[in-house]
């Protein structure tokens, strides 16, 4: 079937045993600029079900029977809480023209493990994936410029992740609850991650690779900021 997003763009999807597959309307090739922003609405699974209600041809699917997700075509960006509470969600592929997951689109998808980007994704909402407490293989694009604030908040088993040198903007507490486990240094001190221009906050993440080693900060018992060699607070 199809829906329509704010922008009146067209969106088509289609279920087929537990994968739920969303396109974005083919671009004209002599009107390239009429489809600019195509984007998922908030709760559009709800949407599906009343469009098709109203429509006389109801569907014989729901929210939880969705285990596996697709996003493609000219989908250019996912909207606020788009996916929440999709509870029994496993895996979800962003391909195509997507650049922003909004705030909350993923949040409190408590069976995601994998999430992968193949699209030249460049902001990740507040709260994206926050509560998702199976998420294991994120995988960030070396595209992405902005990871909001709590986006992997309470992602308990992602204990390792890849920061890419493109990211200028990390949020507060992006990691907080990431991992029970805390690889500290010799002074009991846990390292985290700033972006080129980014406000460092306390992570809870066992392993996190910044884009240089010149990016790596430190956190003492109070809370305090302070670069590795802890010679410069950078935030109280």
């Amino acid at each position: 079937g199809t829906i329509t997003d704010a922008n009146r763009g067209t969106i088509t999807w289609k279920y087929d045993a537990g994968t739920l597959t969303f396109t974005g309307e083919t671009v004209s090739s002599t009107t390239p600029n009429q489809n600019p922003e195509i984007e998922i609405p908030k709760d559009v699974i709800t949407e599906i079900v009343n469009a098709q209600t109203t429509s006389g041809s109801a569907i014989t699917w729901k929210k939880d029977d969705v285990i596996k997700l697709e996003i493609e075509g000219t989908v250019t960006s996912i909207g606020a809480n788009a996916f929440d509470g999709c509870t029994k969600l496993e895996t979800v592929t962003i391909s195509g023209d997507v650049t922003t997951i909004g705030k909350k689109a993923f949040i409190d998808c408590k069976n995601l493990e994998t999430v992968k980007f193949n699209s030249s994704l460049e902001e990740i909402g507040v709260q994206a994936f926050a509560n998702c407490e199976k998420l294991t293989n994120v995988e960030l694009p070396d595209t992405l410029k902005t990871i909001g604030d709590q986006a992997f908040f309470r992602c308990y088993k992602l204990k390792k992740i890849e920061i890419p040198a493109s990211l200028t903007t990390i949020g507060r507490g992006v990691f907080v609850g990431a991992a029970d486990c805390l690889d500290k240094d010799e002074n009991g001190e846990i390292a985290i991650i700033k972006g080129k221009e980014a406000e460092a906050h306390k992570s809870n993440m066992k392993n996190v690779t910044p884009p240089t080693s010149d990016s790596v900060l430190a956190i003492d018992a109070n809370g305090l900021v302070f670069n590795k060699d802890k010679t410069i607070l950078y935030c109280a």
